[in-house]
């Protein structure tokens, strides 16, 4: 019912044109990203200072580093990275970051102690 609803009165305004997707970024920031997170997630079963963190840790600011260097000069990027220039954005991105932490941390501990 909502399908016919919305394709009867939502109208597109601007007209469609083809954008390429960015392969080259979406490969790099997904690679970062996923190579930091296993980067941290073995601090609790390895040591620190292990090659098997640092590894994960160092491969992921690299792959960062070259997100950075692809986007920065691409006019319609994946994700813009000018958007962390502005302190606002910056400042409010980690308040949300540090709420969903919270709230994930509350959903394992709250029935826990229930």
């Amino acid at each position: 019912m909502s399908l016919f609803t919305g394709s009867y009165s939502i109208r597109q305004i601007n007209p469609l044109e083809k954008v390429k997707f960015k392969y080259v970024q979406w490969l790099s920031l997904a690679i970062g990203l996923v190579c930091l997170m296993l980067g941290f997630t073995r601090i609790a079963k390895y040591s620190f200072f292990s090659i098997r963190v640092w590894g994960f840790l160092i491969l992921g600011i690299i792959s960062l580093l070259i997100w950075l260097k692809i986007s920065w000069s691409d006019t319609a990027a994946l994700i813009s990275p000018q958007l962390f220039k502005n302190l606002r954005f910056s400042m409010q991105l980690i308040a949300y970051c540090f709420a969903k932490i919270a709230t994930l941390a509350l959903g394992f501990i709250f029935p826990i102690y229930v």
